[in-house]
């Protein structure tokens, strides 16, 4: 199992990639470097079970907000797929995070988890 999580975008043009594989996750950030660490089981076991649940349906992106010039574009991969899987705006991805939806709780999970590796990073 690997996902690919990429956030790019906004007024400052940043580019932040995040790379998990089954026992190690890896944030790439353009201007803040690079972080490595072991991936904790409990963490694959929730993203593989979250990666079964979106592989079970189509990915259908969030529709709302319209053309942003600060927003970010979100991509995400699976088990290095060529073509992301799942390409979406945060204008239409909901405040709280997931949609309810098993692309949402995937989305969700890539996105606190770059957030708080970003975090990581600049400490």
């Amino acid at each position: 199992m690997s996902v690919t999580y990429e956030r790019t975008g906004g007024f400052a043009g940043m580019r932040q990639r995040l790379e998990i594989s089954s026992d190690k996750v890896k944030l790439t950030d353009r201007r803040a470097g690079t972080r490595e660490r072991a991936l904790a089981k409990d963490e694959a076991a929730r993203l593989d079970a979250l990666v079964k649940k979106a592989k079970a349906v189509p990915f259908r992106a969030p529709q709302g907000g319209g053309r942003v010039s600060d927003a970010f574009t979100l991509k995400l991969w699976l088990d290095d797929e060529g073509e992301p899987r799942a390409t979406m705006s945060t204008v239409a991805m909901p405040l709280e995070g997931s949609d309810g939806t098993p692309w949402g709780d995937l989305l969700a999970f890539a996105d606190g988890m770059l957030a708080a590796e970003l975090e990581a990073l600049k400490k």
